[in-house]
């Protein structure tokens, strides 16, 4: 086989890999626009008082008189068992927050992000 033939052999395969794994990066990204319903555990992330650490606190009671904190949701229902950011507009956070109950709850909502970060937006 000559060494032009080669060449373009090699080329040929890169770009075949090239454009496969591109196909499959675009498509390992998610953007649901339809609500899912997950069942899991609300989790507070709250800073810690005079230092730079946060606690995470899956709490027994409605956080919603609580300081300013963050809020995330540990799906425990399938076996890779996802860690959601929690966002939505500021009257679902206030009505998230005044959930009673915090475990083995269900949270509706749409998912987007990849494989390194998950968001549920909630309505």
């Amino acid at each position: 086989m000559n060494t032009q033939l080669q060449f373009t052999l090699i080329l040929f395969t890169f770009l075949f890999i090239a454009v496969f794994t591109s196909f499959e990066i675009a498509h390992s990204e998610s953007s649901n626009d339809e609500s899912v319903t997950l069942t899991g555990n609300i989790i507070c992330l709250y800073p810690e008082t005079g230092s730079k650490n946060i606690e995470p606190i899956i709490s027994a009671t409605p956080c919603n008189k609580e300081k300013k904190h963050l809020h995330f949701f540990f799906e425990t229902t399938r076996r890779d068992e996802k860690l959601y950011a929690i966002e939505g507009s500021p009257e679902a956070i206030k009505n998230l927050q005044k959930s009673q109950k915090r475990k083995n709850t269900q949270l509706t909502g749409k998912i987007s992000g990849n494989q390194r970060a998950w968001i549920i937006t909630v309505d």
